[in-house]
This record gives C-alpha cells, structure tokens and sequence, in this order.
C-alpha cells in the first residue's frame, strides 16, 4: 500500500523505523556520512544484519506496548493485541532487564518471534542502505573488527 494511503498509526510505525536508523547503526559501530559518488552498494555482514532486526524488533514492541498494546496468542487491533510481542529470542529475565522495563514485562509474551516473522525485520534492515542513499547517505563502519589475538 503507498504511504500515502496507509492510516496514521502505520505511518507514525514507518517514520519510528526511520528515526531509529541512526542509533541502531551505532550502537554496533557503523555511522551514516554524506555519500560520494562511488560509493559501493552496502549490505550488512550477517552477524549486524541480525543485530539490527532484533534491535528494530526491540523498537517495535516498545512502540506498540507503549500505545497500550499487549501480548496474545492472537492479533486482534480493537483490543490492541499482537501475537509479535515476544522476544526476538528466548532469552532469561536478566537478558531482558537491559531491554525491556517491568511495565513492558507484564505485559510482553514469552517465547521466542517467530522466523517468519524476524524475516520481516531483516527486510527492514536491508532497506536502511537504499533509505539512507536517497537522501544522500552511506553506511561506514566505525572500525573493522581484528582478526588477530
């Protein structure tokens, strides 16, 4: 559906993956700079790639529970609930203390998304080279990991 067309809640989702794109890239190094003419096509190493959907998976849920949606087996939006609102992967509680408040506990799920599902947030990730080159940008990582001990 165009953009144009969607209803503002999808929209206002849009727009918070967008907004998102800059902290995510660095909180695992890699910053958005203005493009050369040359620059190469990017696409992101593995390992980043499922960093950066489980951290928009983050964003998501975070989004969603705080406009009042929680955790069911079954996604029903008049009573704002969602069978997404789980874990990107099992994790323990203390894995999720860093990531999610006591409020968003109580009313995320357990378990682990489904692969079908974090597919969707590894096409938002590939999209992030391709939404930062129209508006000028390109992705650059910090530093390169060393492969020698």
């Amino acid at each position: 559906m165009p953009y144009g067309e969607l209803p503002e809640f999808l929209k206002e989702q849009n727009r918070g993956n967008v907004r998102d794109i800059a902290n995510k890239l660095a909180q695992i190094g890699y910053v958005m700079i203005p493009a050369r003419s040359n620059q190469r096509p990017f696409n992101f190493p593995g390992a980043d790639l499922e960093k950066l959907a489980e951290m928009e998976h983050n964003r998501w849920m975070k989004a969603k529970m705080g406009n009042g949606w929680r955790y069911a087996p079954e996604t029903n939006k008049l009573r704002k609930t969602h069978k997404d609102l789980v874990p990107w992967r099992k994790m323990t509680e203390a894995e999720m203390a860093p990531l999610f408040g006591p409020s968003e506990f109580a009313v995320m799920g357990t378990g682990e998304l489904p692969e079908e599902e974090r597919e969707k947030d590894r096409d938002l990730v590939h999209g992030i080279p391709r939404i930062l080159a129209r508006a000028g940008y390109a992705i650059v990582k910090l530093r390169e990991e060393s492969t020698e001990k």
